[in-house]
């Protein structure tokens, strides 16, 4: 808790005692996957426990290297167990009610199996065979390789910070089975406050930053371990200008649909309830989503006269233009049209938005800070080019 916060010696000392925690499962072992005799149900709960537990220490570790741009502490290769099960066999009240979930269950799959068949050119159908847990972790498995894949280009001579062509069709790939398995999964729901928890719904958002992350280096802009809301938005403006292409589009049009909820329900009414219904992990994509639009709309900017748009492009920024219409009553698009359009301005609306849902209460300082940051990049971009 104490790395979410304002207080900078806590946040060191917490992040030590964090690798503590990496250290003292990989010493005890208890990485490795522990055969158990599971014909009982405390013994099966015992195991499945152990099973959440390892998977949580591995999420906290790896959603660390998202925020704070930091190595994993536990490397995918060194988590060797089973996925944790269905909620509905966890949550069973009684013995009875037990043996009548795992009746019909699937066995669940090993973390290692299941991460290498999203790799797969034709996976299996078991491979997705996995509850919103195993989910959720598999998907933060996929953000650290993409990670990994980051920081190895770097030490490219002749790299220009794209990633290989190869690499990035391998990660689609796994992207792509994984949103399969997600769709499939009986438990998935996008309500934050379903019964059966907001896991699938968080999913949804890391899937969102795993696009994002593919196709630009994202970790470096932030500097949030500065918690300093004016050096990051400076290392957000100053981050180097974005390659389009398709991918990229992509992405920016997930970032897009990501804002055009809040837009729909009411900016002033997410921003009052976002303590409520959205998760760090929500908040996090939130600012991933407004960095890659803003530095997105910058290049379209500062392309060259005359260079056409494609069909994509041109839908994607018609689709921006009328979500900030609808959100910001300020915004009006110049008579002229589509040539005559501020990208920039466009940009700074966009990135203003996300900030105001940042304006409500917060339960984390480190989501405060985020909307902090916003708005000072929002200012920084609209006085570089004025």
């Amino acid at each position: 808790m104490a790395t979410w916060g304002n207080s900078k010696e806590i946040f060191n000392q917490a992040l030590g005692l964090q690798s503590t925690l990496a250290n003292f499962v990989r010493e005890e072992r208890l990485l490795k996957q522990v055969t158990t005799n599971d014909s009982s149900w405390h013994q099966w709960a015992y195991a499945e426990a152990f099973k959440r537990t390892l998977g949580c220490i591995f999420c906290f570790s790896t959603f660390h290297t998202i925020v704070y741009n930091s190595p994993p502490l536990i490397l995918n290769s060194e988590l060797n167990v089973h996925l944790p099960c269905r909620e509905a066999d966890w949550e069973s009240p009684t013995e009875s009610d037990w043996q009548n979930a795992r009746r019909f269950a699937i066995p669940e799959p090993k973390f290692q199996d299941c991460l290498g068949l999203l790799f797969s050119k034709d996976p299996s159908e078991d491979s997705t065979a996995y509850s919103s847990l195993g989910g959720y972790i598999l998907i933060l498995a996929l953000i650290q390789h993409i990670y990994f894949l980051r920081e190895m280009n770097k030490f490219k001579r002749d790299s220009s910070g794209s990633l290989l062509p190869s690499d990035v069709a391998d990660v689609e790939r796994a992207l792509q089975n994984w949103q399969n398995g997600w769709d499939v999964n009986p438990e998935t729901n996008l309500n934050p406050r379903s019964s059966q928890g907001p896991v699938s719904f968080n999913s949804a958002a890391l899937l969102r930053m795993a696009y994002i992350r593919l196709s630009m280096d994202i970790g470096p802009c932030r500097t949030l371990e500065t918690q300093n809301p004016l050096l990051i938005a400076r290392a957000m403006q100053q981050s180097p200008r974005v390659k389009l292409g398709p991918r990229l589009t992509r992405a920016v049009l997930y970032s897009a649909h990501a804002l055009s909820i809040p837009v729909k329900i009411g900016v002033n009414i997410v921003s009052r309830n976002q303590a409520f219904i959205w998760s760090l992990q929500q908040s996090l994509c939130a600012l991933e989503c407004a960095f890659a639009l803003s530095k997105w709309l910058v290049t379209v900017h500062t392309r060259l006269p005359g260079e056409p748009f494609n069909e994509d492009e041109e839908r994607l920024i018609a689709y921006i233009v009328d979500m900030v219409s609808e959100a910001d009553s300020e915004f009006r698009l110049m008579s002229g049209g589509e040539s005559s359009l501020n990208y920039v301005e466009l940009a700074v609306r966009v990135v203003r938005i996300w900030a105001r849902l940042y304006s409500g209460e917060v339960i984390w300082d480190v989501v405060r800070l985020m909307g902090q940051a916003l708005e000072a990049y929002a200012k920084i971009l609209e006085e570089s080019f004025a």
